[in-house]
């Protein structure tokens, strides 16, 4: 098996500190619908056929609690390889590209405080690399945006033509490897592996995302969470 047709291998980044929740809890921990937020990705990869693996990134002073305190309770089918996370998040994926087993021949980057993962997220990202080596899901800006400019004058930016990116992002092993050690190599950082694979040269591949995909970062977002979560049981009549 070439790598190109390898199998896929999941990395879930939970790295982060989850400072802007402002509670005594990382955000990747808090509960959603009684099982911690990052949980419900966990599941949803885990019960998905065509991810191999997963690896999850999680602070390196968590790593034991989360072993021994969260994960037995999700009665996943496999367990993830546990990686420590790093002092930002392409750091943390970093880490978890090092724990990937070499076989894998493509790699999916989810955050882990994104909850309402879809099977259809995985599987059209997946094609997608698998056509394009490199995939991303994005969303339309919706939003009138301004950028205000030095001495307070205020432009406005066009729309057109503008995503707001999201995850999963699903590559081609070798891609995001490199795009990983050329980062590192010349000192660049990124706000997402897309951004590394961009900025490496090799095209990244958009696919239509979600607004139900949001990113909890904020006790605003959990309340919209917890309300989407709500809905989404009641039309699955749980």
């Amino acid at each position: 098996m070439s790598e190109a047709e390898g199998g896929l291998a999941a990395v879930v980044v939970a790295g982060g500190s989850g400072i802007r929740m402002g509670a005594g809890t990382r955000k990747q921990y808090l509960a959603l619908g009684g099982i911690p937020l990052m949980g419900h990705s966990l599941r949803m990869l885990d019960q998905n056929p065509e991810v191999e693996s997963i690896v999850l990134v999680v602070p390196s002073e968590d790593m034991v609690y989360v072993r021994d305190c969260i994960l037995p309770d999700l009665k996943l089918r496999r367990v993830p390889s546990l990686a420590a996370g790093g002092t930002t998040r392409q750091a943390s994926v970093y880490s978890g590209l090092n724990s990937v087993d070499a076989s894998a021949g493509f790699i999916l980057v989810h955050d882990a405080v994104r909850p309402f993962l879809e099977y259809r997220h995985i599987s059209e990202t997946l094609d997608v690399a698998r056509n394009h080596g490199a995939a991303t899901l994005v969303i339309d800006v919706v939003d009138t945006l301004r950028r205000q400019l030095p001495g307070g004058n205020v432009l406005m930016v066009d729309r057109q033509g503008l995503f707001a990116v999201q995850t999963p992002q699903v590559f081609r092993s070798d891609i995001l490897r490199r795009a990983h050690e050329t980062a590192l190599a010349r000192g660049l950082e990124g706000t997402d592996d897309a951004g590394l694979v961009t900025a490496m040269g090799h095209s990244v591949v958009f696919v239509r995302g979600s607004r139900i995909n949001l990113k909890v970062t904020s006790p605003e977002d959990l309340i919209l969470a917890e309300a989407l979560l709500g809905i989404i049981r009641k039309k699955a009549g749980l």
